[in-house]
């Protein structure tokens, strides 16, 4: 994997991270975000997002299919479960899509997350997969319930 942060070249100050994947590769990027019972408390209702740009397509590809998704997830000291997904394809599990992924602008949303008692943190994580270009334009997750961004 290569990756680096050049500036944004839309007009908008800043920068992004670009990833390039090597075939039969893949990506994971995470953010770890603690409950913390001020910030996040149980009973919290959290999303999360990503917007970034694919180019570099690898035509005719089988595994470009079966790992793009953004989810959060739940760790309660032990090991992580209570998944909430926005998957853009996913291998044919049952709650994802079936369409490929498209040169240009891509967005992902999670599926709203309640936090449960118990956990000890919320992650965050984006896996793309191989042979494509990757630029990370934004990411966020939210607390829908204080109306406060997490990240």
């Amino acid at each position: 994997m290569n990756a680096a942060n050049p500036a944004r070249t839309h007009g908008i100050g800043g920068n992004v991270l670009k990833v390039v994947v090597p075939a039969a590769g893949y990506c994971t990027l995470t953010s770890n975000i603690t409950i913390d019972g001020t910030a996040l408390a149980v009973g919290d209702v959290i999303d999360f997002g990503v917007e970034l740009e694919v180019s570099n397509i690898e035509t005719g590809a089988v595994t470009r299919y079966a790992y793009a998704y953004a989810y959060l997830q739940q760790y309660d000291g032990a090991a992580f479960g209570d998944r909430a997904y926005d998957v853009y394809r996913d291998g044919g599990a049952s709650y994802g899509s079936e369409l490929p992924i498209p040169n240009g602008q891509v967005g992902f949303r999670t599926q709203r997350l309640t936090v449960k008692a118990g956990k000890t943190l919320i992650q965050c994580v984006k896996l793309v997969p191989d042979g494509e270009t990757y630029r990370f334009k934004d990411a966020w997750a939210g607390n829908i319930t204080k109306t406060a961004a997490l990240i």
